[in-house]
């Protein structure tokens, strides 16, 4: 049944957004674009800045993705009205996707490599979704 759901899927038109900016890794910005162009030609992919995220663009998308990288430039880049934003599209029934430090940049609390000064990251986070 989890297959057949998946090939239907498949059949839809889905339109992703991936955010590319300060933060986000090129390699890990390319490999989701490349993934998700190759699962269907059905999938429209798009990449995302900080610049371009308004209510009205992102009301255009199913689901957006925030790739891995540094959630910090992610931060500084986003907060304020652009996560309340965020916040409001998935709230209103978009999808949102966070890998490695798109994932950390959702939660309301980072604690990432506590004890090593130089790279520690103890911080609330705006989006807050978990």
């Amino acid at each position: 049944p989890i297959y057949n759901e998946y090939k239907s899927y498949l059949r839809m038109a889905v339109h992703f957004a991936v955010y590319n900016d300060d933060g986000a890794s090129a390699w890990c910005v390319g490999a989701v674009l490349a993934t998700l162009r190759q699962l269907s030609p059905n999938f429209h992919v798009t990449t995302l800045t900080s610049g371009q995220i308004t209510p009205e663009l992102l009301s255009r998308y199913t689901c957006v993705i925030f790739p891995g990288g540094r959630d910090v430039p992610y931060q500084r880049k986003l907060s304020g009205r652009k996560n309340t934003w965020i916040r409001e599209f998935v709230e209103g029934g978009g999808r949102y996707l966070g890998l490695c430090a798109g994932g950390y940049y959702a939660c309301s609390e980072i604690e990432f490599l506590t004890g090593n000064k130089s790279m520690e990251i103890k911080e609330k986070r705006e989006l807050g979704f978990f």
